[in-house]
């Protein structure tokens, strides 16, 4: 049996950088740094949010993100994600329910890979069958 993977989504990462929950930073530092991962749609969302970060905060922001990224595996979106991706949605609209696109790529990964999603957005990635979320900030 492998070790559980947990896939840190973008919230969970952006409280991570700004050290904004002690819990959070308790439960990272309890948690083997290879079962973290985060998937390329966060780090894409990330390396975004240094992009439109004022002059004065990018180049610290941009630190912050590369040292993240050296401790936190950052997964490439497989094709399996794909197959995932679809299916998620379809069940959601038949639902009439909604996950935003970067949540939903990121929720599909985690499916594909068997991955526990962190995220402080429990509410609506708890909407998708089949994944498993937990909160470490709270």
């Amino acid at each position: 049996m492998t070790d559980q993977l947990f896939m840190l989504d973008t919230d969970t990462c952006i409280f991570l950088m700004r050290g904004e929950s002690q819990r959070l930073e308790a439960m990272v530092q309890s948690v083997p740094l290879q079962q973290q991962v985060m998937s390329a749609v966060t780090f894409a969302e990330l390396t975004y949010g240094v992009q439109v970060s004022s002059t004065a905060k990018r180049k610290q922001n941009q630190i912050t993100l590369d040292s993240l990224a050296l401790h936190l595996a950052v997964l490439d979106w497989p094709q399996d994600a794909a197959k995932h991706y679809a299916v998620i949605r379809a069940d959601l609209k038949k639902r009439g329910a909604q996950l935003g696109a970067a949540d939903l790529m990121i929720a599909a990964h985690a499916r594909a890979i068997d991955a526990i999603v962190v995220t402080n957005n429990v509410k609506d990635l708890g909407r998708v069958k089949g994944l498993e979320v937990e909160n470490w900030t709270k």
